[in-house]
């Protein structure tokens, strides 16, 4: 299944699009991964159905990169 990215529209941070730890503040990368997480649903909350989809598009896409991080770290939030 191919992935269909929608193009970032004025007034969206991109960030929102993917995660990268170092741009989120906390302390580790768990803490980073939920101000990216809090500031995603705050997006679709304010604007659903915009640029990242609707809650449950950004729910699975919330999942797959807890998993990812998971399998990166070799953590308890792994899920096979």
């Amino acid at each position: 299944m191919t992935r269909r990215r929608t193009p970032i529209g004025p007034g969206v941070d991109e960030r929102l699009f993917r995660f990268v730890a170092s741009e989120w503040p906390g302390t580790d990368v768990w803490a980073a991964f939920e101000a990216w997480r809090q500031a995603r649903l705050a997006f679709v909350e304010a604007n659903p159905g915009g640029a990242l989809g609707g809650l449950l598009d950004v729910l699975r896409g919330n999942a797959a990169e807890r998993q990812r991080i998971g399998r990166l770290l070799g953590g308890p939030e792994a899920v096979s």
